[in-house]
């Protein structure tokens, strides 16, 4: 790094660089909850149970992500029961729509 930009940063004459992105763009990370929400929500009949909790587990991590990325707080990293689990899923879904990352009752 050139010494006299070091000088001016140290001497609060040159700003800071800007922070570095951490995780996705929220666009992808956007998509991604809005295509796995639909295809949770059109599950064709005879749909494998292994298959369902694939989807499952990967709206969660979804969520989360999008949850990290709008720094909102869940619980879906936590043990929970199913109940409990599709309850959070719901209050973060309220959340993301709220948001606007979300549409109310797309997909």
């Amino acid at each position: 790094m050139d010494v006299a930009l070091l000088v001016g940063r140290w001497l609060g004459l040159v700003s800071p660089p800007a922070p570095v992105p951490v995780g996705p763009p929220i666009e992808r990370i956007a998509a991604d909850v809005r295509r796995i929400r639909a295809d949770i929500r059109h599950t064709p009949p005879g749909m494998p149970a292994a298959r369902r909790r694939g989807w499952s587990a990967a709206y969660d991590d979804v969520l989360v992500a999008a949850c990290r990325a709008l720094d909102l707080e869940q619980c879906l990293e936590s043990r929970l029961t199913m109940v409990e689990r599709e309850l959070e899923r719901e209050r973060v879904e309220r959340m993301l729509v709220r948001s606007g990352l979300l549409v109310p009752g797309a997909g």
